[in-house]
């Protein structure tokens, strides 16, 4: 018997690596979404962002070209990227597949009629709708930032809540264009009348309730911090900008069109840079998605050159009505566009949730 010791016959395989696990670890662990460049970009500076490479468009064009180009290729392209998320997920459609089909005729017949008729109880519902969809994504933000910060309590979740809807509401209220605007959308649907003492009175209490609400966040998180426990300093510029953002465009600007279409532009930047970050994050993870969703969310350039354009491709259809002339296909663009609309608010106010497990694992 040899006294030679028996080396172990190396392995010919690949060593098993998981670069893609690693990336989304130390993502996680950094307390941003994507890095601190492209969070500042895409989410915390969005804003900013917006107002510096949109506003001065409106010394190029009228309020009226303007809209017409922010409202298409940003605000309705937008609900493409929602709907990648939602129909190229095998796991999510499979969840929620009754939903994802018989939602989309539903809601276009629905429009169709309401069109026909001439009725309009259904502006003022999405209109109303779109105001508590906005919201819903900021605090999302919001609630991520907490998360990977490691602030999971109820207590903070509430007040996040609590300060952005009263904030927000506030402003809309302050505004007089978005105020105008809403009224006479409510009053064109067949709502009374509302008194001018009475809206003042709940201007009023808007504002000191708000004010209220901001004092006490405002000590909760210096208690926080004083006694050494975390806090999101991401959150809460992203909640400063948010807020001063909506502040400068929708009370301070004149042209309220303007103001409003680019602030509409910074909420759908944010949407694109999450559901980009998120399918990067479950291709990564090898999760069930169709071949569509795996080839387009890979990192490369081009990839997210033919992300944006696919989002510009959907959202010319918002463009494209304006200039057809047939009744019919007018009528039929029309309720497509609201069913766009409807669609995109209904899903994202359960695929996004993060007390379930899957949503907030990726």
């Amino acid at each position: 018997m040899s006294s030679k010791k028996t080396r172990p016959r190396r392995s010919t395989a690949p060593p098993v690596s998981t670069p893609n696990a690693a990336v989304v670890s130390r993502s996680f662990a950094s307390g941003w979404i994507i890095s601190p460049l492209w969070d500042s970009l895409l989410f915390i500076g969005a804003p900013l962002v917006c107002m510096a490479t949109l506003l001065p468009l409106s010394r190029l064009w009228t309020s009226e070209q303007t809209a017409v180009f922010l409202l298409a290729f940003f605000t309705f392209g937008h609900h493409f990227p929602g709907f990648i998320r939602t129909y190229g997920d095998r796991e999510l459609f499979a969840r929620y597949r009754l939903r994802f089909l018989l939602a989309p005729p539903l809601i276009f017949a629905t429009a169709l009629w309401f069109d026909l008729k001439d009725l309009h109880g259904l502006i003022i519902f999405v209109s109303a709708w779109d105001i508590w969809h906005v919201l819903m994504q900021h605090y999302g933000f919001m609630r991520i930032y907490d998360a990977k910060q490691g602030v999971m309590g109820s207590t903070v979740s509430r007040m996040d809540w609590a300060v952005s809807i009263s904030w927000y509401l506030t402003l809309i209220i302050a505004s007089p264009h978005y105020r105008h605007n809403l009224l006479s959308r409510a009053y064109a649907a067949g709502l009374p009348l509302i008194s001018s003492n009475y809206f003042m009175a709940v201007q009023n209490f808007m504002m000191i309730l708000t004010a209220t609400l901001t004092l006490a966040y405002v000590g909760y998180h210096l208690y926080l911090w004083r006694t050494g426990r975390p806090v999101s300093f991401r959150k809460l510029a992203l909640l400063g900008i948010f807020l001063s953002a909506t502040y400068y465009l929708y009370v301070y600007v004149e042209d309220f069109v303007v103001g409003f279409c680019v602030w509409s532009a910074f909420h759908c930047i944010q949407y694109y840079g999450i559901v980009w970050a998120f399918n990067r994050t479950r291709v990564a993870r090898n999760s069930p998605l169709t071949s569509f969703v795996r080839f387009l969310f890979r990192p490369r350039t081009g990839l997210v050159i033919l992300y944006l354009g696919l989002i510009a491709g959907y959202g010319s259809v918002n463009y494209w009505v304006g200039l057809v002339a047939d009744e019919t296909w007018h009528r039929l663009l029309i309720a497509f566009v609201f069913t766009s609309n409807a669609l995109h608010y209904y899903y994202d106010g359960f695929i996004w949730k993060l007390r379930e497990p899957e949503t907030r694992q990726d």
